[in-house]
């Protein structure tokens, strides 16, 4: 596990939502912003005690998305997970179960994303590395807002997992695309 892991939200907002204000003085706390992209980074220490108690970080993605939802008429919550173990099975899991990406628009579960995705799942490998991320756990707590809000319903929730290559996305590590995406419907 790296050093910092991190969760970005990318808003497409039609008038500026005053997030670098609003944001700006987290900047020293691991959350940086260019006023449509938030970057929220979890150090090691926080990552730990994930789920043991409320995460004021996590706290501030909520706000976020409830402040500039009705602006955004695409809005991404997403992480990459380290899948470096996986490297055995790259070329077989790249060639069939992630030759697209894996997305879920009907949900079983409110609470976790990894159930949802169980029955589309084959590798017990990925499913392994989700169920271990204690960014799952604040992946988790954001999904099961989303789907529980009562505020602009009337945007498509998909789930959407992929397997990205380092070599074919320019990375340090081969990762888990992990994404909570929100879309107006076209009126």
């Amino acid at each position: 596990m790296n050093e910092q892991e991190w969760i970005g939200i990318q808003f497409n907002l039609d008038k500026d939502m005053g997030l670098k204000k609003w944001l700006g003085k987290y900047l020293s706390s691991g959350i940086k912003t260019d006023g449509e992209h938030i970057t929220v980074n979890f150090g090691r220490n926080e990552l730990k005690r994930m789920g043991s108690k409320d995460s004021r970080k996590i706290g501030l993605i909520k706000s976020a998305i409830k402040m500039c939802l009705k602006r955004s008429d695409y809005t991404n919550i997403y992480t990459y997970l380290d899948a470096e173990e996986l490297h055995p099975q790259k070329s077989k899991l790249l060639n069939e179960e992630f030759n697209e990406p894996i997305r879920i628009t009907e949900f079983k579960e409110s609470k976790s994303i990894l159930a949802n995705y169980d029955s589309k799942l084959e590798s017990g490998q990925v499913k392994k590395i989700m169920r271990k991320s204690k960014l799952m756990i604040a992946m988790d707590e954001i999904f099961n807002f989303v789907v529980d809000r009562d505020f602009e319903k009337e945007q498509l929730l998909t789930l959407d997992l992929r397997y990205e290559d380092k070599e074919q996305w320019g990375a340090d590590r081969d990762n888990l695309n992990v994404s909570i995406q929100l879309e107006k419907l076209e009126e």
